[in-house]
């Protein structure tokens, strides 16, 4: 292994390219990468499903639920960043400050669904109760994103090339925005709203697609770039 790769299960982070490594150095796709997040966030929101059954039969607090609900939020936005940076020895300060940036930004949206419980406003015996909870597991599509994004722009800088976006469908129901975004192609990045700020919210199973385009026309699209 080369000083620039680091073992990570299995697979190394090519620190040149910015990549994961698969069996045989072959370099595994984001989409990849991308599905093995949404395993993950799937099972995160099952267990935000679990946490939410414990509270309606008594068997947790509201409390306790808030605080276990808590930890999960943190998880979640730490993985899907970590997942982006190469893994956890990858992570900076000014990542770890990005993330508690965005889990405070849930923790506040947690502590009004508390609040609604409390007040009555929530009622644990309604479908929606259930829905509500387990987007909290779903919420790190929008980090992944995110820091997926921050990263093509600083390719795009150092190459001095124009980004551009385009929307896949994920394996889902799709709201209108996601399906306009799609028949739009290739845009200007900046034009591109991110899964998980969009209608569908956290919910969203779409990816995007980034290629730079450079002075002279030539594209290079990113996620099959060596």
């Amino acid at each position: 292994m080369s000083p620039t790769q680091r073992s990570l299960n299995g697979y190394t982070w090519d620190e040149r390219l910015r990549r994961y490594r698969g069996p045989g150095g072959r370099i595994v796709s984001r989409a990849a990468v991308r599905e093995a997040i949404d395993t993950t966030l799937r099972n995160a929101s099952f267990h935000a499903r679990d946490l939410a059954l414990q509270l309606r039969a008594g068997t947790l607090s509201l409390e306790g639920w808030e605080l276990a609900m808590r930890t999960l939020v943190k998880d979640v936005h730490l993985y899907s960043a970590a997942a982006v940076r190469g893994g956890w020895d990858r992570m900076t300060q000014g990542d770890y400050g990005r993330v508690g940036q965005l889990v405070r930004t849930q923790f506040k949206y947690l502590d009004g669904f508390a609040q609604d419980i409390a007040d009555g406003r929530q009622r644990l015996g309604m479908p929606g109760f259930l829905r509500r909870a387990m987007m909290y597991g779903e919420a790190g599509r929008g980090t992944h994103e995110a820091f997926t994004q921050s990263d093509a722009r600083k390719k795009a800088r150092e190459l001095g090339g124009r980004l551009e976006a385009r929307n896949i469908l994920g394996d889902a129901q799709h709201c209108d925005q996601c399906a306009g975004l799609t028949r739009r192609g290739w845009m200007p990045d900046e034009d591109m709203v991110p899964p998980g700020m969009r209608t569908c919210l956290s919910h969203c199973h779409c990816t995007v697609r980034r290629r730079i385009v450079g002075a002279d026309g030539e594209e290079l699209e990113l996620d099959e770039a060596a």
